[in-house]
């Protein structure tokens, strides 16, 4: 018995032995402290084994998002999960999909269209529809001249060049972007404004680039958002109640003080909608100036995962650390495939199916997405797994799993 575990007790060696009655109770004690030397090494393992999943979760993660970045970019990005998740969530907002799309002109476009003379942007919208019905990349293009390209070089960054993440709230909460649409001495600063619900796009108006700050209070987009989505209005700018913003203008003084109690409270940014309502920006970014469902859906990936190789008794959980090795679909069917070593250094792979309706099937399917918005075959882990574990030493396992486990954690 090592000496380490009888120092703690303290107890002197005479009344050890003159006193029967203190034998039980030392007894107790050395028991008690050889059981909590091994739950701490059990505590330990199970820290290390948690660990191991978290990390290389983690890397595989950010080796997916930092194939986007440009070399000023991976200067600014840490591999944090929450930025590798942001970065993909950005880019695919900022693509389209070599696809067909089908597109609806709404009432307010349509309005719009009447303040307009100039041919060369109706030539140029039209072009624009011609192009997005068969899911032209030309539309990705920000090489192209002016007169011919849609995009800017400006929508290409994920970082600033202080290196804060670059946030856009039409385009990473409401799904809104903006294409040029006018590029001579008269219409430089013409754009048409889309909002993508997956495959289908709105036209909803044609503006400028003052329309892109909605709280302003004169936005052309804002005021097509109040007219063809009212129902969502709440959702993406909540309103103010009790705040009468007409009230804030008596004079200097009495507006800055109820501006400042309005800040106190986390509302920056207010306005006034067509019906006299006051609005302000959905808290849709966190701190970081990601979005805050990034962060929500990082950590519903966490806990899946944690479940999987922790709290799920059919994973057999060897002595040394799993990794996560990849997460794509086999089949159509979505998998986690992690790795183990045996005591006999063999390694053991072991595919694990996924409910479709989990998270980390959702991660599965936005990876997917972003390789065919490139244009590019995904290279897959698991026939190049199975042909090492037939040519070396290592074994394959799929593990058994149920169709419905992870159906309570859909949301």
């Amino acid at each position: 018995m090592p000496s380490c575990v009888l120092a703690p007790l303290r107890t002197p060696l005479a009344i050890y032995r003159n006193s029967q009655a203190l034998f039980p109770l030392l007894l107790f004690h050395v028991i008690s402290n050889i059981e909590n030397m091994d739950n701490k090494h059990e505590k330990f393992l199970l820290d290390k084994q948690k660990l191991s999943i978290r990390n290389s979760f983690s890397v595989l993660l950010a080796h997916e998002a930092k194939k986007l970045l440009s070399p000023k970019d991976t200067s600014y990005f840490t591999g944090e999960p929450v930025f590798s998740i942001a970065i993909l969530h950005r880019f695919l907002r900022s693509r389209i999909f070599p696809a067909p799309y089908t597109i609806i002109e709404t009432g307010y476009f349509k309005k719009s269209l009447g303040n307009l003379s100039d041919k060369v942007i109706f030539d140029k919208i039209a072009e624009f529809k011609q192009l997005l019905r068969c899911g032209d990349q030309r539309l990705n293009c920000d090489t192209l001249t002016k007169r011919d390209r849609f995009v800017s070089t400006n929508n290409s960054g994920f970082f600033d060049k202080n290196g804060i993440f670059v946030s856009d709230f039409l385009s990473d909460i409401i799904g809104i972007r903006h294409f040029h649409i006018g590029y001579n001495k008269d219409t430089n600063d013409n754009l048409l404004f889309v909002r993508f619900d997956k495959d289908v796009a709105f036209l909803l108006t044609v503006g400028t680039h003052k329309d892109i700050h909605v709280d302003s209070g004169n936005s052309a987009v804002f005021r097509a958002i109040e007219v063809e989505f009212p129902s969502e209005l709440d959702k993406f700018f909540p309103e103010l109640k009790g705040v009468f913003l007409d009230n804030l203008q008596i004079n200097e003084s009495q507006k800055l003080d109820k501006a400042k109690i309005l800040k106190s409270a986390g509302v920056n940014s207010f306005f006034v909608d067509s019906a006299g309502r006051s609005r302000m920006f959905g808290l849709g970014f966190s701190s970081a100036r990601t979005p805050i469902s990034t962060t929500l859906f990082i950590q519903k990936v966490r806990q899946e995962l944690h479940w999987i190789f922790f709290e799920n008794n059919e994973f057999k959980l060897l002595k040394n650390p799993p990794y996560v090795v990849s997460f794509e679909r086999i089949d159509s069917i979505p998998h986690v495939i992690s790795c183990q070593r045996d005591n006999d250094l063999k390694l053991h792979f072991t595919f694990t199916k996924l409910n479709e309706l989990s998270n980390i099937t959702k991660l599965i399917d936005i990876i997917d997405d972003v390789y065919f918005a490139k244009g590019e075959n995904r290279k897959l882990m698991a026939e190049r797994i199975k042909k090492r574990c037939l040519g070396c030493n290592a074994v394959g396992t799929t593990e058994p799993y149920k169709p419905n486990s992870l159906a309570s954690m859909k949301n």
